[in-house]
């Protein structure tokens, strides 16, 4: 069985539709994840609901091109899920520190101080509001992500939604990453939207 018939049948299994083509035109979502590289693609698409919220998980391919004595080009390759926020929100990025830095913090992002060492160590977090970065890791967030068993993961905030991120995973191992994004869309404290757009409503 191919990759794609794989994620069908876990799709099928959950109640989920499958699309080997994007049907939603996701790279036009704000994420600068999406920026990296040259010719992005989306494919194996996944929607459905998880807990109460809807998700769209997808694999995500993008080109490197390295400049040298031979110019060479390379594929890489990621897993996302993305879920909506009650708000149109200033761009937040984490990473864990120890893992690959494919997954770059942009330049104009703050990085934000945490006052717990141990979460300092383990996580970098950016954004361009710092206000909101601080109102969204409060301490029940950054124990969850200290919590967390795979220290790959990675999540990126723009506008009206959350993206949750890695290298791309088998596809038994899509569920967790559902799960993960949608767990921390519910961990972010009601007050980090306040004064924020309304998505409805925002220009």
């Amino acid at each position: 069985m191919t990759r794609e018939d794989d994620l069908e049948a876990l799709a099928a299994a959950n109640g989920w539709t499958f699309s080997i083509e994007d049907p939603e035109d996701l790279l036009a979502l704000p994420f600068r994840f999406f920026t990296n590289g040259v010719a992005h693609g989306v494919i194996d698409v996944i929607e459905g609901e998880r807990d109460g919220r809807d998700f769209v998980g997808f694999d995500y391919s993008w080109g490197i091109v390295a400049l040298g004595a031979a110019e060479a080009s390379m594929t890489s390759e990621a897993s996302c899920v993305v879920t909506a926020l009650p708000a149109v929100c200033p761009e937040l990025m984490v990473t864990h520190s120890s893992a690959t830095h494919r997954f770059t913090h942009p330049g104009h992002h703050a990085d934000f101080a945490s006052e717990r060492p141990d979460f300092a160590r383990s996580y970098h977090v950016s954004g361009t509001d710092a206000a909101f970065t601080a109102s969204v890791f409060t301490d029940e967030v950054e124990r969850w992500f200290l919590a967390l068993e795979d220290r790959e993961l990675s999540f990126e905030i723009a506008g009206p939604w959350l993206m949750g991120f890695a290298n791309l995973r088998e596809p038994a191992e899509i569920p967790a990453l559902i799960d993960a994004t949608v767990a921390l869309t519910r961990l972010i404290p009601s007050s980090a939207f306040e004064g924020h757009p309304d998505p409805g409503t925002a220009a």
